[in-house]
């Protein structure tokens, strides 16, 4: 760790650009992790598993067909 000096000008750019790259990043992990999803849901279909996971499917009930 360094003290250094620079003007509040440059470290709004700095902040400014860090602040950018963070949030491309956060974009870049999040598609990641849709594609992964996606992947698991094609490779499952493929082996014929039957366990794919459905956010909100347990609203319903198989036996009495009811809510």
């Amino acid at each position: 760790m360094a003290d250094i000096q620079i003007s509040a000008k440059n470290l709004g750019l700095i902040q400014h650009h860090l602040n950018r790259y963070y949030l491309i990043q956060e974009a870049h992990m999040e598609r990641l992790e849709a594609l992964q999803a996606d992947e698991k849901l094609l490779s499952d279909l493929i082996l014929c598993k039957n366990n794919i996971m459905v956010k909100g499917m347990g609203l319903f009930s198989q036996e009495t067909g009811q809510l």
